[in-house]
């Protein structure tokens, strides 16, 4: 038996040295026997992006390009990278000229859902998802009592959920639409004062509201096949932005327990299954994509007040950036084959418009050295003689 022991302790500590990261110590001695050692200096950058240490980063990025361009282009890479200079790391295109927020992708990747104002109302629209066969769902007008909001695809492909709120704030209501025709159906009504952010899981359906009893902004469950509201959360620190993983079986959400906002995932029974972030500041408003295996956010990481849409991939627990700009980068949507991005932003003159890119499209290694070399150029022209 003590053999057998020994044997099983050998080989977890061979297990857990095959799985230990190279120092950056180690890394460094390595590179000073060989400095074209093109591994070792990809992990020392990787190592040095991790870590946000950003002068190191990005010189050490450079020796890579220089040595292997192939190691270099790593998405991580030249995503972090390029925010370290404020270049943007994908290629955003205009995908509506009208206001339109809070966007939802069907799961074939074909329409999107949003929320738009007209004629003094917030109202629902369904769209391809090139931004063509644009047409209503809802038609409130200034004169109406109702505005509709927060639509989400219920399911399928042509069913959604969507929100009806009275003006006069007697209450709201969560309604079921096929969009093959027929009327909406009432899912459920006036639950609470406030409710936001329905999100279809099978045979339930998750929900933001506002508590009476913590005073704070709750996630609540409806069981379809019983017709019960089920409390997922009862906290008096807020828990938002609740959405189901396409298979209904996890929960994406915020917490906010101390004035920091991180993303969570928890089960239906509302047991937390995974700590997606763990950032000082906010991060917020996920949603899950490429079959439930990466999860799109907005944060203020890259700082200077600004919101900028990020990745986190489950498999690898990389974080990295999806957008770098000035503007308010937000309710990003992930597609179910994680090659689309849609997001709203207040790019140009302010207005919330939608914008589209490729996530099989990052910048290029020779577009960033070339965008970073005309920064450096700048920079010192800029500088007094």
């Amino acid at each position: 038996m003590k053999k057998i022991t020994l044997t099983v302790m050998a080989i977890m500590i061979a297990v857990v040295a095959l799985q230990a990261k190279p120092s950056i110590t180690s890394l460094e001695e390595k590179l000073a026997r060989n400095p074209k050692d093109a591994k070792a200096l990809y992990e020392l950058t990787r190592i040095y992006c991790e870590q946000d240490s950003v002068p190191q980063a990005v010189e050490s990025w450079e020796k890579l390009a220089e040595l292997d361009k192939k190691l270099a282009a790593d998405v991580f890479l030249v995503t972090k990278v390029a925010s370290y200079n404020g270049i943007e790391p994908f290629f955003p295109q205009l995908l509506t000229d009208t206001m339109a927020e809070f966007v939802k992708i069907s799961s074939d990747g074909k329409r999107i859902v949003v929320q738009k104002v007209t004629n003094g109302r917030t109202n629902v629209a369904i769209m391809d998802l090139n931004g063509e066969n644009y047409h209503w769902i809802t038609t409130a007008g200034m004169n109406d009592n109702v505005e509709f909001l927060s639509p989400a695809f219920a399911g399928s492909n042509s069913s959604i959920l969507y929100l009806k709120k009275m003006m006069d704030g007697s209450g709201m209501e969560l309604l079921y639409h096929d969009l093959n025709g027929g009327d909406s159906e009432v899912v459920f009504s006036n639950v609470a004062k406030y409710i936001d952010f329905p999100s279809w899981g099978g045979n339930y359906i998750a929900f933001n509201y506002f508590s009476p009893d913590t005073k704070s902004l709750e996630i609540g469950l409806y069981n379809r096949n019983k017709g019960e509201l089920i409390e997922l959360t009862n906290n008096i620190y807020a828990e938002n932005y609740p959405e189901f993983s396409s298979d209904g079986k996890e929960i994406v959400y915020v917490k906010n327990p101390a004035l920091q906002e991180d993303i969570y995932i928890m089960n239906t029974k509302g047991k937390d299954i995974e700590q997606v972030t763990n950032w000082p500041g906010s991060d917020a408003l996920p949603t899950f994509g490429d079959h439930n295996k990466k999860i799109a956010f907005i944060s203020d990481r890259n700082g200077g007040g600004q919101y900028d849409i990020f990745i986190y991939d489950r498999k690898t627990k990389d974080i990295f950036p999806v957008t770098v700009n000035p503007a308010r980068d937000i309710t990003p949507a992930l597609s179910e084959d994680g090659n689309w991005l849609i997001f709203e932003s207040e790019r140009g003159d302010g207005a919330k418009r939608l914008y589209i890119l490729s996530l099989n499209q990052p910048i290029t290694v020779d577009k960033l050295l070339e965008k970073m070399a005309k920064i450096k150029e700048e920079r010192l022209e800029e500088k007094p003689e």
